[in-house]
């Protein structure tokens, strides 16, 4: 039996060796985690995260793209909590709709937070300008260093 052969079938063994076969491919090219993902096998796909395997390997595709096809959400939420990276050209609206309500939530997340971020660097921005036009502080070096000199003591 092929190593890729005993993870498609869920084979205890293969828990025991995890770390030896961390970069083979099957004849496919697919890692083991594509072959996992593809199988649907959730507690192969932890281990092989756990060990170091890369979650974004794109060749031949993404092993998010294997569970968002197979409708796996379990699978889906585990690939998405490790960093897996969904690509900007997809269409989320293709998928299953288990699979297409994780991708789009995590989708509209990370532009929330995104964007959240973004707004709070500018409040503070603002802030310090204000902060700046009351105390009447230039943005001049010897000024700012006069400033804090000043203040502090």
């Amino acid at each position: 039996m092929l190593w890729w052969q005993a993870v498609r079938e869920n084979d205890p063994r293969v828990l025991d060796y995890i770390d030896r076969c961390i970069g083979f491919r099957d004849y496919r090219d697919r890692s083991n985690l594509h072959v996992a993902v593809e199988a649907g096998h959730l507690r192969l796909v932890e281990a092989f995260l756990r060990v170091g395997v890369n979650v974004n390997d794109s060749f031949p595709e993404t092993p998010l793209l294997y569970a968002a096809r197979h409708d796996n959400c379990q699978i889906i939420s585990v690939l998405l909590r490790s960093r897996a990276r969904i690509p900007t050209a997809w269409n989320v609206m293709q998928f299953c709709p288990g699979a297409r309500r994780l991708l789009l939530e995590h989708r509209c997340g990370r532009k929330w937070l995104r964007w959240t971020r973004r707004r709070r660097r500018e409040r503070e921005r603002q802030w310090t300008r204000i902060v700046w036009r009351r105390k009447n502080v230039s943005c001049d070096l010897s000024t700012l260093l006069d400033f804090f000199t000043v203040e502090s003591i």
